[in-house]
């Protein structure tokens, strides 16, 4: 999608900044329900009944509104990966509708700021979306583990992209030190081998192409596809010319014309996949 004006605006200061009055809302809110229990140890016994139904009233009412914005937030955001792919500008509508709430449980809060960056990361506005994925990731706390492996994954892709060989190895690097599902092993994989042959390295993934195309078997077709394209692009610079035909051939199988062309050009691999959490 290109970027238009209706894109929600979000840079990683804005985080911080949302982080930080999202935590002094519930700080105020929390001070303002001690002081009515405490209201209620003073009130003189003659008016007790009143002054107890009434407080308790206000503080089970702030209790509420505080809960009921975190869970109707959550909510909506769980929704977000198909409405985003069935109408982009409802889904932009939707992230700054969402932005302007407060207070947000800290984990609601990185979440919404997770699907930005990966909304721009799919539409390829990668100078947006890696300052946010490095904001997110930044934060020590709230950041599930999954959403951490996808905003490093993000991260390697973005610098490749860019040629910033030292970020993807810096983020690929990170994501080898962490304990990752089968997806996301396969999709690391795809991109030790993009990094590898970004570095000038086209002996290495060619060494290991037996391993990596067994595993490779497990990728979604349009990942698996632009694997054969790379990897055919890396034999045929190292003179593995019958290997070079053979992945070229089985690319054939998996790719259109067009998709082989974009490829061999230089054009990018397709997108690693958004968790769906």
């Amino acid at each position: 999608m290109p970027h238009t004006d209706e894109s929600v605006q979000v840079h990683p200061e804005d985080l911080r900044r949302q982080l930080g009055i999202d935590a002094a809302l519930r700080r105020a809110a929390i001070t303002a329900i001690a002081a009515i229990f405490v209201l209620l140890a003073v009130v003189p016994s003659s008016q007790s009944e009143t002054a107890a139904a009434i407080l308790l009233l206000a503080c089970g009412g702030l209790w509420l509104a505080l809960s009921l914005t975190t869970a109707r937030t959550a909510r909506q955001m769980a929704h977000f990966q198909e409405l985003a792919a069935r109408d982009p500008r409802g889904a932009e509508a939707l992230l700054r509708t969402l932005m302007r709430r407060y207070p947000l449980h800290r984990s609601v809060r990185l979440l919404l700021h997770y699907r930005v960056a990966s909304l721009r990361h799919r539409q390829m506005r990668f100078d947006v979306a890696s300052p946010l994925c490095q904001a997110i990731l930044a934060e020590r706390r709230g950041v599930p583990r999954e959403a951490r492996a996808h905003l490093l994954a993000m991260l390697v892709e973005a610098s490749l992209y860019h040629g910033d060989t030292w970020g993807a190895y810096h983020a690929l690097s990170t994501l080898h030190a962490m304990k990752l599902t089968l997806n996301e092993t396969l999709e690391k994989m795809a991109l030790q081998v993009n990094y590898e042959i970004a570095v000038g390295r086209d002996d290495l993934p060619i060494e290991s192409i037996t391993t990596t195309l067994a595993m490779a078997e497990l990728l979604p077709p349009p990942l698996f596809g632009a694997l054969h394209v790379t990897l055919w692009a890396a034999a045929a610079r190292c003179g593995h010319t019958a290997l070079a035909d053979w992945l070229l051939a089985r690319a054939h199988l998996l790719c259109s014309e067009d998709q082989i062309r974009q490829l061999a050009q230089g054009a990018w691999m397709p997108k690693v996949a958004e968790r769906p959490h």
